[in-house]
């Protein structure tokens, strides 16, 4: 197809051509007719110079075709936003992902409001934006949330970039799509919220251990001096108060994750089964229907059995308040792989790997987002006044992510709640047991005991119920003064009893400087709570006492670790 270029230069040579020719004609020279050849040669030449710019112009047309072929082929299906917007967010053009976003075909987008589409809370940045891009100023930018009309997909987050263009008719806008980031940032605000709280819990739950583990220890001696009925009636109610008091600060503590679990190998199933048949469904009344749905080859996971235990109990009592009027309670188990994907996707933070899935669903009332946005934290109930701590869920929490496991939620008003809780399958095929042996009643002993306690009220107590039992006992409140106290006794110290957390130098540090002088002394640890990095070291919760503590349990665990050999001081 010629072009009105190449027709004015064919037009040209032509006429110059006929030009040169007729004043040749003209001519009366003898030699005109080798003129006219030389002309012809000449009109020859330029012919092919045209026709070889011609194939340069037709070259260069089909590249620029192809280029804007591209280029629209990358517009369309570009995964960023384009829009071109007039000064009342008229749309003018857009491409697909643009359309899509606002849930209307790109052909229909034509004379809508992009304004329209932004969520209420965003308009006033929205319009601020594009005015500031029409001001002359050139570009501007916002983050706001594109609703598309009713039916259609789920709202975006974008991030709105405006650019003035060369009209001022007109503006470019080009919108990415922020919402994973969004989900993430959110994720990271509860989870980092949920680790805050997590630290102020268990410090707290630590000092109330030592207070309990007082109150506990007077009970008991003052129940075994108690004179009279009444006396004793008042003083067995403070203790039960102090030991529903010690269930809760357990609870905070496997929030924090500050609690040292005995893992074992555990038959998940098994463990299921035993929860739902004699805990479960006495609780849970005639008017909730249980279903057990377990799986097969199921593999094991390491975990504490007790708390797997209260992590079934607590989402079935969670279900049962879900279920006023009666309802289905449902327990299952899988094998399930993890890839890096499906864990973004869910919204897990546990690494990819193999897991044991336990899943409770249940049909009732569910939650809204706003609820299910809080669930985890301490304290925090959808129910009445004295009904309820808050913590049960938050146990749950704490349990499972200490264990490297994960939680995901799914839940609707008026359509159930879904909890899948992941545990990680660990390679051994052979269940542990976990039934407890049977103990004989605490005895005493002549030995050496150092007791190394910066509460003092804790020291006195674990003094006198130690002397009382026949033991020769040594009292230090710090390191600094335990290690003084070695130095200076010439007999045997058969046992140190430390605290684990202590001002100045902690049980640990301690520990490894007594091996040097006293490689023969046996450790027993006493905390409310384990640092996460003397559990990651291992040993000692078999090593451990409790807080808060009994006289009997204090006595049972010295007595059980001054039995064990002669084996030298270990580092836990």
């Amino acid at each position: 197809m010629r072009t009105h270029k190449e027709d004015d230069l064919r037009a040209n040579l032509r006429r110059r051509a006929e030009e040169r020719l007729a004043a040749r004609a003209t001519d009366q020279r003898p030699d005109r007719a080798a003129d006219a050849v030389r002309l012809v040669h000449e009109l020859q030449v330029h012919q092919i110079e045209l026709e070889m710019q011609n194939e340069e112009l037709l070259r260069s047309s089909r590249e620029a075709e192809a280029a804007l072929e591209r280029y629209e082929e990358l517009y369309d299906f570009a995964p960023v936003g384009y829009f071109t917007l007039a000064l009342d967010s008229t749309i003018r053009r857009c491409n697909l992902a643009g359309g899509r976003w606002i849930g209307v075909e790109r052909a229909s987008a034509r004379s809508l409001r992009l304004g329209a589409f932004v969520a209420v809370a965003d308009r006033p940045a929205f319009n601020a934006a594009l005015a500031k891009a029409f001001g002359g100023e050139g570009r501007a930018s916002c983050e706001v949330e594109l609703v598309p009309p009713k039916g259609g997909d789920p709202p975006v987050h974008v991030q709105l970039t405006i650019s003035a263009s060369e009209g001022r008719d007109q503006v470019r806008a080009a919108a990415m799509n922020v919402t994973e980031r969004r989900r993430a940032e959110e994720q990271l605000t509860a989870s980092q919220r949920m680790e805050a709280v997590g630290r102020l819990a268990g410090g707290v739950a630590h000092d109330f251990n030592n207070m309990l583990t007082v109150i506990l220890n007077r009970c008991d001696h003052e129940l075994r001096s108690a004179g009279n009925e009444e006396s004793r009636h008042n003083l067995s109610e403070l203790k039960g108060a102090a030991e529903h008091a010690a269930a809760l600060t357990r609870q905070l503590l496997a929030f924090s994750r500050k609690h040292v679990l005995r893992a074992e190998v555990v038959d998940v199933n098994e463990v299921v089964r035993e929860v739902a048949t004699k805990m479960l469904d006495p609780l849970l009344g005639e008017d909730i229907e249980i279903t057990l749905s377990l799986a097969g080859d199921l593999g094991r996971v390491e975990v504490d059995p007790t708390q797997l235990e209260q992590v079934i109990l607590n989402l079935g009592v969670n279900a049962r308040d879900a279920m006023p009027r009666g309802g289905k309670l449902t327990l299952s188990t899988a094998n399930v792989e993890l890839d890096a994907g499906r864990c973004d996707t869910r919204g897990l933070s546990a690494m990819p790997g193999s897991f044991v899935r336990v899943t409770v669903a249940d049909s009732g009332e569910g939650m809204d987002p706003a609820t299910m946005a809080h669930i985890f934290e301490p304290f925090f109930t959808t129910k009445e006044k004295g009904c309820g701590t808050g913590l049960g869920l938050a146990t749950v929490y704490g349990v499972v992510r200490q264990c490297g496991g994960d939680i995901d939620v799914q839940s609707e008003p008026g359509k159930g709640t879904t909890f899948e809780v992941y545990f990680p399958r660990t390679v051994s095929r052979s269940a542990t047991s976990s039934r407890p042996a049977p103990v004989e009643p605490p005895a005493g002993g002549s030995e050496t005991i150092l007791v190394v306690e910066d509460e003092e009220a804790v020291l006195s107590i674990a003094r006198l119920t130690l002397a009382a039992a026949g033991y020769e006992v040594l009292v230090a409140s710090s390191g600094d003064e335990a290690l003084a106290i070695c130095a200076r006794h010439r007999g045997e110290i058969h046992l140190a009893l430390s605290d684990v957390v202590m001002p100045g130098m902690t049980g640990v540090v301690l520990v490894e400087r007594l091996r040097s002088v006293r490689p023969r002394t046996r450790v027993l640890y006493m905390s409310g709570y384990a640092d996460e990095a003397l559990a990651a070291r291992g040993a000692i919760a078999a090593k451990l006492l409790g807080k808060p503590f009994t006289a009997e349990a204090l006595l049972r665990k010295v007595r059980e670790v001054l039995d064990e050999g002669g084996r030298p001081i270990a580092s836990p």
